[in-house]
Protein backbone atom coordinates (compact mmCIF):
# COMPACT_ATOMS: atom_id res chain seq x y z
CA UNK A 1 0.00 0.00 0.00
CA UNK A 2 1.61 3.32 -1.09
CA UNK A 3 2.72 5.57 1.80
CA UNK A 4 1.98 3.05 4.54
CA UNK A 5 4.86 0.61 4.10
CA UNK A 6 2.36 -2.22 4.42
CA UNK A 7 3.00 -5.49 2.65
CA UNK A 8 0.09 -7.72 1.73
CA UNK A 9 0.37 -11.40 0.94
CA UNK A 10 -1.89 -14.26 0.05
CA UNK A 11 -2.94 -16.75 2.68
CA UNK A 12 -0.64 -19.68 3.29
CA UNK A 13 -1.91 -23.22 3.57
CA UNK A 14 -0.73 -26.74 2.86
CA UNK A 15 -3.24 -27.21 0.04
CA UNK A 16 -2.35 -28.94 -3.21
CA UNK A 17 -2.58 -27.05 -6.49
CA UNK A 18 -1.57 -30.21 -8.32
CA UNK A 19 -1.52 -33.93 -7.60
CA UNK A 20 1.26 -34.87 -5.20
CA UNK A 21 2.61 -38.02 -3.57
CA UNK A 22 4.45 -37.33 -0.35
CA UNK A 23 7.65 -39.13 0.78
CA UNK A 24 5.55 -41.71 2.68
CA UNK A 25 3.70 -42.75 -0.47
CA UNK A 26 0.42 -40.99 0.38
CA UNK A 27 -1.29 -39.56 -2.71
CA UNK A 28 -2.87 -36.11 -2.38
CA UNK A 29 -5.36 -34.74 -4.89
CA UNK A 30 -5.82 -31.34 -6.52
CA UNK A 31 -7.93 -28.86 -4.54
CA UNK A 32 -11.29 -28.31 -6.24
CA UNK A 33 -12.28 -25.30 -4.08
CA UNK A 34 -15.23 -27.11 -2.57
CA UNK A 35 -15.52 -24.58 0.27
CA UNK A 36 -15.78 -27.29 2.94
CA UNK A 37 -12.30 -26.58 4.22
CA UNK A 38 -10.95 -24.57 7.14
CA UNK A 39 -11.58 -26.65 10.29
CA UNK A 40 -12.52 -29.91 8.59
CA UNK A 41 -10.86 -32.97 7.14
CA UNK A 42 -10.54 -32.90 3.36
CA UNK A 43 -12.64 -35.50 1.55
CA UNK A 44 -10.57 -34.92 -1.59
CA UNK A 45 -7.24 -35.50 0.21
CA UNK A 46 -5.98 -32.12 -1.00
CA UNK A 47 -5.10 -30.54 2.36
CA UNK A 48 -2.19 -31.68 4.50
CA UNK A 49 -3.55 -32.77 7.87
CA UNK A 50 -3.31 -35.89 10.05
CA UNK A 51 -6.33 -37.34 8.25
CA UNK A 52 -4.72 -37.03 4.82
CA UNK A 53 -0.96 -37.14 5.41
CA UNK A 54 -0.18 -38.87 8.71
CA UNK A 55 -2.78 -41.58 9.36
CA UNK A 56 -2.54 -43.15 5.87
CA UNK A 57 1.24 -43.40 6.34
CA UNK A 58 0.84 -45.04 9.77
CA UNK A 59 -1.61 -47.59 8.37
CA UNK A 60 1.31 -49.19 6.57
CA UNK A 61 2.61 -50.51 9.91
CA UNK A 62 1.26 -53.74 11.40
CA UNK A 63 1.43 -52.36 14.95
CA UNK A 64 -0.79 -49.34 14.19
CA UNK A 65 -4.50 -49.37 15.00
CA UNK A 66 -6.91 -46.46 14.52
CA UNK A 67 -9.85 -46.42 16.94
CA UNK A 68 -12.49 -43.95 15.80
CA UNK A 69 -15.29 -42.57 17.98
CA UNK A 70 -13.13 -42.87 21.10
CA UNK A 71 -12.75 -40.20 23.79
CA UNK A 72 -9.90 -40.32 26.30
CA UNK A 73 -10.95 -39.59 29.88
CA UNK A 74 -7.63 -39.64 31.70
CA UNK A 75 -4.05 -40.83 31.71
CA UNK A 76 -3.44 -43.79 34.02
CA UNK A 77 -0.37 -43.86 36.29
CA UNK A 78 1.55 -46.37 38.37
CA UNK A 79 1.60 -46.48 42.18
CA UNK A 80 4.21 -43.75 42.37
CA UNK A 81 2.06 -41.36 40.36
CA UNK A 82 5.10 -40.43 38.27
CA UNK A 83 4.91 -42.91 35.39
CA UNK A 84 2.13 -43.04 32.79
CA UNK A 85 0.95 -46.60 32.15
CA UNK A 86 -1.79 -46.00 29.60
CA UNK A 87 -5.15 -44.26 29.21
CA UNK A 88 -8.81 -44.86 29.95
CA UNK A 89 -11.18 -43.99 27.14
CA UNK A 90 -14.84 -44.34 26.17
CA UNK A 91 -15.38 -46.36 23.00
CA UNK A 92 -18.14 -46.04 20.41
CA UNK A 93 -20.45 -48.19 22.57
CA UNK A 94 -20.07 -45.93 25.60
CA UNK A 95 -17.95 -48.45 27.51
CA UNK A 96 -14.83 -47.49 29.45
CA UNK A 97 -11.69 -49.19 28.15
CA UNK A 98 -8.26 -49.24 29.78
CA UNK A 99 -5.48 -49.21 27.20
CA UNK A 100 -1.99 -50.04 28.55
CA UNK A 101 0.89 -48.20 26.92
CA UNK A 102 4.64 -47.91 27.27
CA UNK A 103 4.39 -44.28 26.15
CA UNK A 104 1.49 -41.81 26.26
CA UNK A 105 1.50 -38.75 23.99
CA UNK A 106 -0.98 -35.91 24.59
CA UNK A 107 -1.75 -34.33 21.21
CA UNK A 108 -5.32 -33.12 21.73
CA UNK A 109 -4.64 -29.39 21.24
CA UNK A 110 -4.09 -26.94 24.09
CA UNK A 111 -7.54 -26.99 25.66
CA UNK A 112 -7.92 -30.76 25.89
CA UNK A 113 -4.28 -31.34 26.75
CA UNK A 114 -4.67 -29.08 29.79
CA UNK A 115 -7.99 -30.75 30.64
CA UNK A 116 -6.46 -34.23 30.47
CA UNK A 117 -3.53 -33.19 32.65
CA UNK A 118 -5.91 -31.79 35.26
CA UNK A 119 -8.23 -34.81 35.19
CA UNK A 120 -5.22 -37.13 35.43
CA UNK A 121 -3.75 -35.12 38.31
CA UNK A 122 -0.48 -34.63 36.46
CA UNK A 123 1.43 -31.53 37.50
CA UNK A 124 0.35 -28.70 39.77
CA UNK A 125 -2.70 -26.75 38.52
CA UNK A 126 -2.16 -23.06 37.93
CA UNK A 127 -3.80 -20.75 40.47
CA UNK A 128 -4.32 -17.31 38.90
CA UNK A 129 -4.80 -15.68 42.33
CA UNK A 130 -1.51 -16.84 43.83
CA UNK A 131 0.46 -17.32 40.62
CA UNK A 132 1.47 -20.80 41.74
CA UNK A 133 1.29 -23.92 39.62
CA UNK A 134 2.11 -24.77 36.04
CA UNK A 135 -0.70 -26.70 34.32
CA UNK A 136 -2.87 -24.25 32.41
CA UNK A 137 -0.68 -21.27 33.24
CA UNK A 138 0.15 -20.23 29.70
CA UNK A 139 -2.97 -21.49 27.99
CA UNK A 140 -3.92 -19.13 25.20
CA UNK A 141 -5.83 -19.20 21.96
CA UNK A 142 -5.90 -16.84 19.03
CA UNK A 143 -9.06 -14.72 19.23
CA UNK A 144 -10.45 -12.95 16.19
CA UNK A 145 -12.50 -9.81 15.85
CA UNK A 146 -13.89 -8.64 12.56
CA UNK A 147 -16.45 -6.76 10.56
CA UNK A 148 -18.84 -7.81 7.83
CA UNK A 149 -18.98 -5.54 4.81
CA UNK A 150 -22.03 -5.43 2.51
CA UNK A 151 -21.67 -4.39 -1.12
CA UNK A 152 -24.23 -3.56 -3.76
CA UNK A 153 -25.99 -6.31 -5.68
CA UNK A 154 -23.60 -5.91 -8.64
CA UNK A 155 -20.74 -7.11 -6.43
CA UNK A 156 -21.18 -10.80 -5.76
CA UNK A 157 -18.82 -13.10 -3.86
CA UNK A 158 -18.90 -16.83 -4.46
CA UNK A 159 -18.12 -17.72 -0.88
CA UNK A 160 -18.61 -21.42 -1.42
CA UNK A 161 -15.73 -21.54 -3.90
CA UNK A 162 -12.80 -21.20 -1.54
CA UNK A 163 -10.04 -22.92 0.37
CA UNK A 164 -9.16 -22.72 4.05
CA UNK A 165 -6.59 -20.00 3.34
CA UNK A 166 -8.14 -17.89 0.56
CA UNK A 167 -7.62 -14.17 1.03
CA UNK A 168 -5.21 -11.29 1.48
CA UNK A 169 -3.27 -10.79 4.72
CA UNK A 170 -1.27 -7.98 6.35
CA UNK A 171 1.34 -9.22 8.82
CA UNK A 172 2.96 -5.87 9.69
CA UNK A 173 1.22 -5.86 13.08
CA UNK A 174 2.09 -9.37 14.17
CA UNK A 175 4.61 -7.77 16.55
CA UNK A 176 7.04 -10.65 16.34
CA UNK A 177 9.96 -8.47 15.30
CA UNK A 178 10.88 -6.86 18.65
CA UNK A 179 11.43 -7.61 22.33
CA UNK A 180 8.17 -7.27 24.30
CA UNK A 181 9.83 -7.06 27.72
CA UNK A 182 9.50 -3.25 27.86
CA UNK A 183 6.00 -3.15 26.32
CA UNK A 184 2.70 -3.36 28.18
CA UNK A 185 1.34 -6.06 25.86
CA UNK A 186 2.35 -9.34 24.29
CA UNK A 187 1.58 -10.81 20.93
CA UNK A 188 0.09 -8.94 18.03
CA UNK A 189 -2.41 -9.34 15.26
CA UNK A 190 -2.85 -9.83 11.57
CA UNK A 191 -5.34 -8.00 9.35
CA UNK A 192 -7.03 -9.96 6.61
CA UNK A 193 -9.86 -10.08 4.13
CA UNK A 194 -10.53 -13.70 3.44
CA UNK A 195 -13.06 -16.28 2.36
CA UNK A 196 -12.56 -19.78 3.72
CA UNK A 197 -15.89 -21.27 2.70
CA UNK A 198 -19.56 -20.51 3.18
CA UNK A 199 -20.80 -22.24 6.29
CA UNK A 200 -24.44 -21.16 6.57
CA UNK A 201 -24.53 -20.37 10.30
CA UNK A 202 -21.18 -19.09 11.55
CA UNK A 203 -19.85 -17.44 8.41
CA UNK A 204 -22.69 -16.44 6.12
CA UNK A 205 -24.39 -13.17 7.06
CA UNK A 206 -27.09 -11.19 5.29
CA UNK A 207 -28.51 -7.66 5.53
CA UNK A 208 -31.15 -7.07 8.19
CA UNK A 209 -34.23 -7.46 5.97
CA UNK A 210 -32.93 -10.27 3.78
CA UNK A 211 -35.04 -13.44 3.24
CA UNK A 212 -34.21 -16.31 5.56
CA UNK A 213 -34.31 -19.07 2.96
CA UNK A 214 -34.24 -19.87 -0.75
CA UNK A 215 -32.81 -17.95 -3.70
CA UNK A 216 -33.46 -14.57 -2.05
CA UNK A 217 -31.30 -15.58 0.92
CA UNK A 218 -28.61 -16.90 -1.41
CA UNK A 219 -28.48 -13.69 -3.41
CA UNK A 220 -28.25 -11.54 -0.29
CA UNK A 221 -25.60 -13.73 1.34
CA UNK A 222 -23.35 -13.30 -1.68
CA UNK A 223 -22.89 -9.53 -1.29
CA UNK A 224 -21.06 -9.70 2.05
CA UNK A 225 -17.44 -10.34 2.87
CA UNK A 226 -15.38 -10.37 6.05
CA UNK A 227 -12.54 -8.17 7.30
CA UNK A 228 -10.63 -9.49 10.36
Amino acid sequence: MPGLSIITSSGSGAICTEAYTNPYGVALGVCDYCGFCEKFGCYNYSKASPQTSVIPALKQYDNFELRCKSHVLRVNKDNTGKLATGVTYIDENGSEVEQPAAMVILSAFQLHNVRLLLLSKIGKPYNPETGEGVVGRNYAYQMLGGAKLFFNKETYFNHFAATGASGAYIDNYNSENFDHSAADFIGGSTVSAHVTGARPIEQTVTPKNAPKWGSGWKNQSGIATCII
